[in-house]
Formats: C-alpha cells, structure tokens, sequence
C-alpha cells in the first residue's frame, strides 16, 4: 500500500497497453465498499475500469484492468486508489508509472534494441557501414540493416525549383 509502483512499460507513439489487477479479500469478513479513483498528472493517460464486484466474502477476489495510452511523449505517473472498508489499507494505493516514446526513441528500440543516442544507435553512427548515418535513415524511413545508399531521394528541378520527396517515417510528425 503506496509503497511500490507499476510500471505500463515505455510505448512507442500510437500504443497502449491494458495490465489486469485483481483484489483479493485474505481476511476473515467480507470486504465492501469497493471502488477506484485515479488520480493522474494528465488527464486520460491512464483510464481504469469497473470492479467485477464491489463486496468479497473471506477468499474471494475480484479484478479490473488499467490501460495506459499517452498522448504526449515522456513520463507519466498517477495514483490508483481502491477503497474499501479494511480497517487499515483504505484507500489502498499505488502508484502507476508509463512513459511514452518520441518516435527516435521507439525507431532506435525497434532497430536497435535501446533507445538512448550512444552506441549503434547513435544519430551519427552508421552500423551498416553505407554511408548514411543512423539520423538520415530514420528521417528517410530507410533499413538500417542494409546499404540503402540507393534508395536516398534524388534532388531534381521542378518549375524552377529544387525538389526532394521522401515518405515520412510513421509517428513523426511536421
């Protein structure tokens, strides 16, 4: 109780994730008066469910999910609070931690395993050796296991100006 936390994990833009928590009544009267309140540092990022009951007899439990879906990159925290008649754990609480990826962050764990800019994941290096930094080939949305030497935009002429395409990695905005 309010000593711990739980972690929902670091999320890459667009997901979320739903952790399952079950109350167990271990005493010997029933448990009422069950229900949850959240409070959290932004609204929405964490969004608990109903109760499957809210009395238990001695031994019985009941559960709800969590879900954690951030609309904004970085650390996210709130409290959940389970109420109930125990003489000295109402409310329980516990702290829920998430963090949610900038897009670089989620493009560095999916390639490389971490999401920190040091090692092979730095934006300067270049683990396939083809030239191209890690940085480009994110921003080109180009393999990083692979020369992709040949798949760089080809600047050309345009009405008088000079034009480059390129498909815009997925989660990046602007």
């Amino acid at each position: 109780d309010g000593v711990s936390s739980i972690s929902f994990g670091a999320l890459a833009p667009g997901v979320s994730t739903t952790l399952t928590f079950v109350v167990r009544n271990t005493g010997n009267d029933d448990l009422t008066g069950l229900a949850l309140s959240l409070e959290e540092d932004a609204p929405a990022d964490f969004m608990e469910g109903a109760l499957g009951a809210n009395v238990l007899a001695p031994g019985a439990s009941t559960s709800f999910e969590v879900t954690f879906s951030p609309d904004e990159n970085g650390a996210h925290t709130a409290t959940l609070r389970i109420a109930s008649t125990d003489a000295d754990e109402n409310p329980f609480e516990l702290a829920l931690i998430g963090y949610r990826l900038t897009a670089l962050e989620a493009w560095r764990k999916a390639n490389f395993g971490i999401t920190n800019n040091t090692s092979v994941a730095a934006d300067s290096a270049d683990e396939d050796q083809d030239g191209i930094p890690n940085i480009v080939e994110f921003a080109l949305d180009l393999d990083t296991t692979e020369n992709s030497a040949g798949e760089l935009p080809q600047a050309r002429i345009v009405a008088g100006n000079l034009e480059v395409t390129f498909n815009q990695p997925s989660g990046v905005e602007g």
